[in-house]
């Protein structure tokens, strides 16, 4: 009896051993492409530093990148691309808020119906699946969001007014001068540029091709609704929405290639093509030497001059009492 009295001290002594000591931490995501310099931050316990993959990432830990890209997966199956020198911070099981403080992100997830908010020092995105990339500059205090198959929402974190939508395709940049600023009009996403904002994360080439191949299809898409646009112009009193609706920050982030297919869709509207207007070629018009041209402007005050100086010359004569006058 006394021994059996033994075995279960001793089992109460290690169970209160165990429950003091805690259990283990909770596991919210898992290296999938690991990346020299990778640094894992717990809020308890050491730092980990070059974690091989399948290495767990715990809830609550900062996530930093140095010279080489990571791939982290969450429990969700979301896919977090971590560019170089980048820094983001992984929430508790119980929060859906994950923050990014510097670097650039890439988010790949299927559809879902659950939000998780993603934010920066000054802005925020409710991400819900898709393909969308994040960056932030802290030199510049600069967020930039871009979307590419799916809806986004992007607000500026210090005002709840000061929200846009990015479509497919889209991307926008808000920086933190004012609390007040509204991000800037959505600018469409350039194939030429996505190629080098993503060769930073270390995508796959065929990965990277299908992600650039979107915003192509995305940006020829749009050059045709412009063009049908311009055509149905000519044919009713003008476009629907005025130019004094246009927001003034859009002027700066107009496409180039995009201004120029514009400006030339309406010259051949207004003057026809460069063919049609080789068809006609004006008559020379006659050249007149310089030395036939009057200048009226410079006569007239040669003029009114001598006018003045014989006026005055009158009335000194009269002033003179020797004069004969």
């Amino acid at each position: 009896m006394n021994r059996f009295a033994l075995i279960l001290g001793c089992l109460s002594i290690v169970n209160s051993g165990a429950v003091s000591a805690g259990g283990p931490e909770a596991v919210c995501a898992v290296v999938s492409k690991a990346g020299r310099g990778l640094q894992v931050i717990p809020e308890k316990g050491r730092v980990m530093t070059d974690l091989p993959v399948d290495s767990g990432v715990p809830c609550g830990s900062m996530v930093l990148t140095h010279e080489a890209p990571v791939w982290i997966k969450l429990s969700d199956q979301t896919v977090v691309k971590l560019g170089p020198r980048s820094f983001i911070e992984v929430p508790q099981v119980e929060s859906r808020n994950f923050r990014m403080y510097r670097g650039a992100i890439m988010l790949s997830a299927p559809a879902s119906l659950i939000s998780r908010t993603w934010s920066t020092p000054n802005s925020e995105i409710d991400f819900k699946g898709g393909v969308v990339v994040l960056q932030y500059i802290p030199e510049e205090r600069v967020s930039i969001a871009g979307c590419f198959n799916r809806k986004v929402e992007f607000r500026n974190k210090f005002n709840s007014n000061a929200v846009q939508e990015l479509s497919a395709g889209e991307m926008s940049r808000l920086a933190i001068q004012e609390g007040r600023v509204a991000p800037t009009h959505p600018a469409i996403l350039h194939p030429a540029s996505v190629g080098n904002v993503l060769a930073s994360l270390g995508l796959e080439s065929a990965e990277q091709e299908q992600v650039v191949a979107i915003v192509k299809q995305v940006y020829q898409d749009r050059s045709r609704s412009l063009v049908a646009d311009i055509q149905d112009w000519s044919g009713s009193e003008g476009p629907t929405r005025s130019i004094a609706s246009i927001p003034q920050s859009s002027k700066s982030t107009i496409d180039p290639k995009e201004s120029a297919l514009t400006m030339k869709l309406l010259k051949d509207r207004l003057y026809g093509t460069d063919e049609e207007q080789g068809r006609y070629v004006p008559a020379p018009v006659g050249r007149r030497s310089p030395a036939s041209i009057r200048d009226e402007h410079k006569e007239k005050a040669v003029n009114k001059l001598k006018t003045e100086v014989r006026r005055i010359g009158k009335e000194i004569d009269r002033m003179d009492p020797d004069s004969k006058d």
